[in-house]
């Protein structure tokens, strides 16, 4: 774990205390922490943030900690930083590099997020995404996937589009996998279900044939031996008739 920079440490104590209240009051992240984040997807992988540092962003970043995550939080500028939060999430296992201090125009709290080789990033205005094809662009083979928070920081990439290849390549390779892999399932499960009803037919139709032939034995039965059979029960005399005369 990367140390953190923050401006602080005494500044914690309150910064505590606003992390625990957007604990309680964030039921839709607990809610996916507790559905989706609790069977090992994010052991051992790093993920890079860049948000401001206040109490529900940092609860964000504790529960991917506590998901398995190497977590570093960066502030996309000195004028969205808490000290107190950043103090404080610095003692739940992230690396926070923010501070109020910080030149508003600087880079270098971003740099050192992505000096902890990211593998998964959460990004505002594409300050780590921009990093990442400009100064940084050694990592970009390590980096799974990227998430964005703002309308702009999504528009910003068409900008980066010509040295973004690598990334943006792998990222649509990974879709098209996805969706053939998507397509192919639903392939499968359609011919399954095809097999399953000719299946059910040729059973319905064999079950009719096989009926229909032993009704049709049954016919045949009745023409060679029903008659005759009859013909020669009613000459047999029943138990206790008198025999006609001479005879």
């Amino acid at each position: 774990m990367h140390g953190s920079r923050i401006k602080d440490p005494a500044l914690a104590p309150s910064g505590h205390e606003k992390i625990d209240w957007a604990a309680r009051h964030s039921p839709v992240l607990n809610t996916v922490r507790d559905r989706y984040l609790s069977d090992g997807t994010f052991d051992k992988l790093s993920v890079a943030v860049s948000l401001p540092v206040e109490a529900k962003t940092a609860y964000l970043a504790v529960v991917l900690a506590e998901a398995g995550a190497s977590v570093a939080l960066a502030s996309p500028g000195s004028f969205f930083v808490q000290d107190d939060v950043a103090a404080a999430l610095s003692e739940r296992g992230v690396a926070v590099f923010a501070s109020s201090d910080t030149a508003p125009d600087s880079d270098e709290e971003l740099l050192a997020a992505l000096e902890t080789e990211p593998d998964v990033i959460v990004d505002d205005r594409a300050g780590l995404s921009r990093l990442l094809h400009t100064e940084r662009r050694d990592l970009l083979q390590k980096v799974r996937g990227v998430s964005e928070e703002t309308t702009s920081g999504v528009a910003k990439p068409d900008g980066l589009r010509s040295s973004a290849g690598p990334i943006i390549q792998r990222f649509n390779d990974k879709r098209q996998e996805e969706e053939e892999a998507r397509r192919k399932v639903i392939e499968e499960a359609a011919a399954k279900k095809r097999a399953e009803e000719e299946a059910r037919k040729k059973a319905e139709e064999e079950k009719r044939k096989a009926d229909e032939e032993k009704k049709n034995l049954l016919s045949v039965d009745e023409d060679l031996f029903g008659d005759g059979a009859s013909s020669r029960a009613s000459s047999v005399p029943k138990e206790g008739t008198p025999k006609p005369e001479g005879g």
